[in-house]
């Protein structure tokens, strides 16, 4: 036969606040109200309380420290900031106010010795007014067949004098001079011709015409109606002729242009219509690999024009 036991009633443990199970782990929290819906809730620990007040009031004190300049918030918001063993003053800084009068300070007289160079030094517009024009170097002259240098110098003194001119010498006795002005260089080119001696040369830039083409203008256009048109817009014409194709030998509508050689040559290229009709000025087109050939020497390099010397 079976006896039973009466079963032992369990006193349920009450847990306080300082008891914490065995196997809980210490980051753990326990509602303690839960447990005992009876029971009075806990109240924290003033010291804990303390502490997180200060936690929670150091970053407002900080923000308000932005807004102040008092040592002692300054003081307060770095006793909150850092270790209780650590404590750092600040030092006021004095602000300068702007009502504060600035010192002038008495500025000593200065001289510029250089003064009196500066005002007579001429300004630019007055170097460019009182520019002189520029002389173009004349080009150089070539006597062929000389075997008595003495007696060629002696013949060139006649007319011009030693300083005026310089020679070189170069192979195939032939003699290089180049003047030093134009007007040198025309009385040497003059004499030799009247004396007759052997020479070649090139033209002289100051009497190098200014060539150009105008396009696009109808072939039966007068030539003297461009000449004048050209000279009322201040350009003197020295000769103009109408291109003929090369190979039918029919007018084209172009025309070469020779003008005296002036300054103001390089602006006949703003010209954009004579007589009411549209054109285009433009420079020739050269062949660069040309090399001229004289008709009278039959030599490369130079022309018949500027050739004195004998027919080959």
């Amino acid at each position: 036969m079976q006896t039973s036991h009466p079963k032992a009633s369990v006193k349920p443990h009450s847990i306080g606040p300082s008891d914490t199970p065995p196997s809980a782990s210490p980051h753990l929290k326990i509602n303690h109200q839960t447990l005992h819906p009876t029971s009075k809730p806990l109240t924290p620990n003033p010291p804990t309380s303390t502490l997180t007040n200060t936690a929670q009031d150091a970053p407002t004190k900080q923000r308000h420290h932005s807004f102040s300049s008092s040592s002692e918030e300054e003081e307060a918001a770095q006793k909150g900031k850092h270790n209780a063993w650590q404590q750092i003053h600040r030092i006021k800084r004095k602000r300068i106010s702007s009502s504060q009068p600035t010192l002038q300070i008495p500025q000593a007289p200065t001289q510029n010795l250089y003064e009196m160079l500066t005002e007579e030094t001429p300004t630019t517009d007055q170097a460019e007014n009182t520019q002189l024009p520029k002389i173009l170097k004349p080009p150089p002259i070539f006597l062929h067949g000389v075997i008595n240098y003495d007696k060629m110098i002696r013949s060139i003194n006649e007319v011009a004098e030693t300083e005026q001119f310089y020679t070189k010498s170069m192979a195939n006795n032939v003699i290089k001079i180049t003047c030093l002005s134009p007007e040198t260089y025309r009385t040497l080119i003059k004499h030799f011709k009247d004396t007759d001696i052997y020479y070649h040369t090139y033209q002289i830039k100051e009497e190098r015409a200014y060539r150009l083409v105008i396009k696009y203008l109808h072939h039966t256009t007068e030539i003297e109606d461009i000449r004048q048109d050209l000279l009322q817009q201040g350009h003197v014409a020295r000769n103009i002729v109408n291109v003929h194709h090369r190979m039918t030998k029919e007018p084209l509508n172009l025309f070469f242009v020779v003008l005296e050689p002036v300054e103001n040559n390089k602006e006949v290229y703003k010209i954009t219509a004579i007589q009411n009709k549209i054109i285009h000025i433009e420079p020739p087109r050269t062949n660069k690999n040309y090399i001229p050939q004289c008709a009278r020497c039959q030599q490369y390099g130079h022309k018949r024009r500027y050739c004195n010397r004998t027919y080959a």
